[in-house]
């Protein structure tokens, strides 16, 4: 760790990089770039794939700190970003793919609880565009689509038809609710 510690000191005297006030991980030491095109220069340097794995890694390390619901944000944006350049690189993503939905699902449930809906409305729909056939999510999509401002028919109908009678209950009576709200 001391050549890293040499390397970042290098780079803040050169005023590339400069230490964080507040780090994003409590008890870690954070640098960010001083200004948004040295990062941008310096990322596109890395090859996709080596870049890819470094998210992947970053991912991983935020999912070792415990505390998932803190971090599901952080976590989900490194798997998407890990899953986009693995496929740009032609590399094979089913294992990564299910990893990125679940992380994506998490950030949305996260983000509910939060009762952020926009956001959970992303995470969810990210997750859907690579996980499709998923009925849950789908599911929690469309409880989201309702909750945000009484959409998501569509995606409540599918979800009723493809869930055991007892998980397609919740879609009815959202489906019920909308219709009743607007007068039908």
């Amino acid at each position: 760790l001391g050549a890293t510690e040499q390397q970042l000191h290098v780079l803040r005297q050169k005023e590339f990089v400069q230490r964080a006030r507040r780090s994003s991980v409590e008890g870690e030491i954070e640098y960010a770039f001083k200004h948004v095109l040295v990062r941008d220069v310096a990322y596109g340097q890395i090859p996709r794939a080596e870049r890819a794995a470094k998210h992947l890694r970053a991912a991983e390390w935020i999912e070792s700190l415990g505390r998932p619901e803190d971090h599901a944000e952080m976590v989900a944006h490194h798997y998407v970003n890990a899953f986009e350049l693995s496929r740009a690189s032609r590399q094979d993503v089913a294992e990564l793919g299910e990893r990125t939905v679940r992380a994506l699902r998490e950030a949305g449930d996260r983000a509910l609880a939060l009762n952020a809906l926009e956001q959970a409305e992303n995470y969810l729909h990210q997750a859907r565009a690579l996980a499709p056939d998923d009925a849950k999510l789908l599911l929690r999509y469309g409880r989201v689509l309702y909750l945000r401002d009484e959409r998501g028919e569509a995606e409540l109908t599918e979800a009723s038809k493809r869930l055991p009678p007892a998980q397609a209950a919740e879609a009815k009576l959202l489906l019920a609710d909308i219709a009743w709200k607007h007068g039908r």
